[in-house]
């Protein structure tokens, strides 16, 4: 399976460092120079045959996928983003003052509004049951993605947290 990950677009909580987890926020309003990416990467998508689309339940995911021509994507709570627990809505930087060793080092050990093992049972689901399909266009957050990057591409957890990936990014990731 050939995987197209696009987090989704920019909320007002990312741009002010703040953590979303499961809070359902929506988009900010698509200005010209995110219209314009958007265009860019719907022109490298429209070579591929997308054989199905999935997007995460939320708002900000449900939204990018419509901003991309995709009215009706497949939801699916298994790609939801993590449960960040008391840190959702707070600044990511009180989270890393408080866990940045775990966070950074020591990904399996995380424990917030869920524990690491039950998200990547429910990511790792996903993608088991999704592999006969070709290729798969999904959108989805910012976590989920860097999980699937550091699992399935490095074969390397310990990457997770030192992966970055901008809102509104394409990535591509060979299951």
């Amino acid at each position: 399976m050939e995987l197209y990950l696009i987090r989704h677009l920019p909320t007002t909580w990312n741009k002010e460092g703040r953590l979303q987890g499961r809070k359902d926020i929506p988009i900010k309003k698509v200005d010209q120079k995110t219209s314009k990416r958007i265009n860019k990467t719907k022109k490298r998508l429209n070579k591929v045959p997308i054989t199905k689309c999935f997007s995460s339940p939320l708002k900000r995911t449900v939204s990018t996928a419509k901003e991309y021509g995709f009215q009706t994507p497949t939801t699916d709570n298994r790609v939801i983003e993590f449960d960040f627990g008391k840190y959702e809505g707070r600044p990511k930087s009180e989270m890393l003052a408080d866990i940045s060793s775990i966070w950074y080092d020591n990904v399996e050990k995380l424990k917030l509004g869920e524990q690491f093992d039950e998200f990547k049972m429910r990511v790792d689901a996903f993608i088991d049951e999704k592999k006969s399909l070709e290729n798969v266009l999904l959108f989805s957050h910012g976590f989920v993605s860097r999980y699937i990057l550091a699992q399935y591409r490095y074969n390397d957890i310990d990457r997770l947290n030192h992966i970055e990936i901008p809102n509104n990014h394409l990535t591509r990731v060979n299951i």
